[in-house]
């Protein structure tokens, strides 16, 4: 975040509860992993939102079904 409040026009990606909650009130423009996923696939960079997804739960990120389910609606 430090990198973020010194530099113009940039989002910063975080996924952390407590980190987004402090960009928020540090007016710091922020995404998180998903919107990154969701982006790509709009913009074509990438062709399955569910095939990412996949790769992302062999690590240690955690999604519940539901929001998945809800990103899952984006792969067409």
């Amino acid at each position: 975040m430090a990198l973020a409040l010194e530099t113009d026009n940039n989002i910063t990606i975080l996924d952390d509860l407590k980190a987004r909650k402090l960009a928020k009130k540090l007016n710091i423009e922020m995404t998180g992993t998903l919107g990154v996923i969701i982006n790509a696939k709009r913009k074509n960079i990438i062709t399955s939102i569910k095939e990412v997804l996949e790769r992302l739960k062999d690590t240690n990120f955690r999604i519940s079904k539901e929001l998945e389910n809800d990103i899952l609606k984006y792969d067409m």
